[in-house]
């Protein structure tokens, strides 16, 4: 069982937007805060226009001078580019592209690699889908094994594959050296702490490699600061110890916007500190 305290606080890029041409601004509010983890979340466009696959060290590079390790990267996704594709020409196009990514990120030192399932929705075609995507995660699995990576497999929210513990639990027992990226805002059809109770009885203790962490409403993913929603945080923590989780507890929140409250990284360094030292 692992202790929260020695989570660091992480926290993604998504939340400022593409990088393009401001890596060294992105990271000095990651110093400014004491923020020292990253994951590297970005649009497949955004990475191209940030020479990513060119140039892959020109991120990570940026991000040392500021003092922060890029630690895993998410894959990206979008209507077309995701793994459960039904077409075949589509499908070998999505893997090829996260191979690409993976071995750009290996070169820029990350050895987390997060990717979804599927895209949605989905409808009748759910046990083809379910088969095409636990297929591509095996290859991609031991395409990370060969670069000393790690590959986590997100839990979804709505219609999207993996969407619940038992269909989480069947895809890891499924695929040997598959880990999971748990994100707390996603889970529509059960509470998280049952989640990872659920995950914890099935054996799985120490197959989550990597988290996302913002609340919600339980209507729909929101991304919101903890505190901000229904989460019960303590029963989330102390699931993710049982389970052996050692990583950084890495936040998600939404992108700043307007209608949206400001985040800022101060709040997310802060927001850390509250829940894992202080436990309130």
């Amino acid at each position: 069982m692992t202790n929260r305290k020695n989570w660091p606080v992480g926290l993604s890029t998504s939340h400022f937007g593409s990088l393009a041409h401001r890596e060294s601004e992105v990271f000095s509010e990651y110093r400014k805060a004491g923020i020292r983890v990253a994951e590297l979340s970005q649009t497949y466009e955004a990475l191209v226009e940030a020479g990513f696959y060119d140039r892959p060290k020109r991120i990570s590079d940026a991000a040392a001078a500021e003092g922060v390790t890029l630690r895993s990267l998410h894959l990206p996704f979008s209507k077309a580019l995701h793994i459960d594709h039904p077409d075949d020409e589509a499908d070998r196009a999505a893997v090829d592209t996260y191979r690409r990514s993976m071995h750009a990120a290996a070169e820029a030192g990350i050895r987390v690699f997060v990717v979804h399932p599927s895209y949605e929705p989905i409808g009748g075609d759910r046990p083809q889908r379910m088969e095409r995507s636990r297929s591509n995660l095996a290859l991609l699995v031991r395409e990370a094994e060969s670069l000393g990576a790690r590959l986590c497999v997100e839990n979804l929210p709505r219609t999207c594959l993996l969407n619940s513990s038992a269909e989480m639990i069947d895809c890891l027992k499924a695929v040997p050296g598959l880990y999971m990226c748990f994100d707390s805002n996603h889970l529509l059809g059960e509470a998280n702490p049952d989640f990872l109770r659920l995950l914890y009885e099935a054996g799985l203790a120490g197959r989550i490699g990597n988290v996302h962490i913002s609340d919600y409403d339980f209507i729909d993913e929101r991304h919101e600061m903890p505190g901000n929603g229904k989460n019960d945080w303590p029963a989330i923590i102390a699931g993710l110890e049982k389970l052996d989780y050692d990583g950084p507890f890495l936040y998600e929140p939404h992108a700043n916007s307007p209608g949206r409250a400001v985040i800022t990284p101060a709040m997310v360094a802060e927001s850390r500190d509250r829940l894992l030292d202080e436990g309130v």
